[in-house]
């Protein structure tokens, strides 16, 4: 996982916590090849090294944000791959939040509103030295609801959870799509398909302190982060 700081904002557990983003990828196989089949993915982990930490969700991912009313942005991750298949990594994708429905804590600890993710298109690929994976992705609509997205700006709002006293100035983008998706893995040997769910998390955000319980809490900081863990149940 990637995380970018910047400007002496006093290191604390809810900047370190949740500022960690990943995308979580659970392979679904059939019943009577569980036992005798794992997935040719399980394992796989990547991890968001991009240096444009501020186009994660597009150039303009803040002004996209149009909460409490429906959002579109892109999606933007390339990265590391380490497992069966250490490589390189690239994700782009489009996705959408309806109207806000919801109240949620952002990626600092304050509350803000959310919305329900509507729609979601992405493609990934890993370059490895034994073979490439491409895939597809989109909104899995039997988990629609657990689904959501949460955008804006903040100013001196309290932070709900870790070390009281803290209040914040800021913004912060984040989602949360459960999806499917399909890949074909191609190596010497041929080409594999390869089917199943996904759990996609993503944010970044900047803020920096007006209130905490110490004599200076000054400065501001950045974060962000993402990547694949395959194989997992979410």
């Amino acid at each position: 996982m990637s995380v970018r700081e910047e400007r002496g904002l006093r290191a604390r557990p809810v900047l370190i916590v949740t500022s960690v983003i990943f995308i979580a990828v659970a392979l679904t196989i059939p019943a009577a090849a569980r036992s005798t089949s794992p997935s040719p993915l399980a394992r796989e982990r990547t991890s968001n090294t991009y240096p444009h930490w501020h186009t994660l969700f597009g150039p303009d991912g803040l002004a996209r944000c149009r909460v409490p009313k429906a959002s579109s942005f892109e999606l933007r991750l390339t990265g590391n791959a380490e497992g069966p298949f250490p490589g390189r990594y690239r994700e782009r994708g489009t996705f959408e939040v309806g109207p806000a429905d919801r109240e949620v804590l952002n990626g600092w600890g304050v509350t803000s509103p959310a919305g329900p993710v509507v729609s979601w298109r992405s493609h990934f690929t890993i370059w490895s030295d034994t073979a490439r994976i491409e895939g597809r992705m989109w909104l899995d609509p039997a988990r629609r609801r657990a689904s959501y997205g949460e955008c804006g700006s903040f100013v001196d709002q309290p932070v709900l959870i870790g070390e009281p006293g803290w209040r914040l100035t800021g913004w912060d983008i984040r989602v949360f799509a459960r999806v499917r998706y399909r890949a074909t893995i191609t190596t010497a040997a041929g080409t594999e398909i390869a089917r199943g769910r996904a759990l996609v998390e993503a944010g970044v955000g900047r803020a920096h302190a007006t209130a905490c319980p110490y004599p200076n809490c000054s400065g501001g900081s950045g974060f962000v982060g993402g990547g694949d863990i395959f194989d997992r149940e979410d």
